[in-house]
């Protein structure tokens, strides 16, 4: 920075690297059906992979994409739909409304029973959260995307199930969070990829996943 400030007018070339970004431009576009998962600071890699959803929707119709985001963070929600905000507006003139849902799974509330002393002030930001829900996502972005919320921590394994026990399907799968999210994701998917191996009735035709280091 003290480098640019006394030259103001002059460019080097600077290279980047950080903990997202592994994943092969227009990975995505290969499957009919892409599940994405976040959890605490993962929730940022989320919202790259629905804006090039959103961009390539036009492309094809048909296909989909689910967003499971889990947050201990009781300010995390407002932060986020406003991410999509901002994704709605730069799209706004799109002809092709994308196939997306978001599943929004907030756990401050599993916290605050199991430390409701250290926790109030978790829960007075928590009551706050819920009174404004309904105020939260404008008509823009309640017409390009549907956001659910919930408490607890989501079924990451049912949910994986629910996608890929349709047969002939293709499933893309990248997850970003901590240990224990990579951890069940990774058991699910290799359940699931057992069962197209076994060309079990009902299975997908394939499965893919990439997992992000947490960071």
């Amino acid at each position: 920075m003290s480098l640019a400030l006394k030259n103001p007018d002059h460019q080097v070339p600077v290279l980047l690297d950080g903990p997202y970004g592994g994943i092969p431009k227009g990975r995505l576009v290969d499957f009919e059906k892409n599940l994405i998962i976040g959890g605490g600071a993962g929730a940022g890699l989320t919202l790259s992979m629905v804006e090039e959803f959103v961009q390539t929707s036009h492309l094809r119709p048909k296909d989909e994409m689910k967003v499971v985001v889990a947050t201990r963070d009781p300010g995390m929600r407002f932060w986020y739909i406003q991410a999509l905000e901002n994704i709605a507006a730069r799209h706004s003139k799109s002809e092709t409304i994308p196939r997306i849902s978001f599943q929004i799974h907030e756990t401050f509330s599993e916290e605050t029973a199991q430390n409701p002393g250290s926790e109030a002030l978790k829960l007075e930001d928590g009551a706050r959260v819920q009174r404004v829900v309904s105020k939260e996502c404008s008509q823009l972005t309640t017409e390009m995307f549907g956001v659910h919320f919930f408490s607890g921590r989501p079924n990451l394994p049912a949910i994986i199930h629910q996608m890929a026990d349709q047969e002939g399907t293709s499933l893309g799968m990248v997850v970003c969070g901590p240990s224990s999210m990579h951890h069940d994701v990774c058991e699910a998917a290799s359940a699931e990829q057992s069962k197209i191996m076994a060309k079990k009735p009902g299975s997908a035709r394939e499965l893919w996943l990439h997992a992000e280091n947490f960071s």
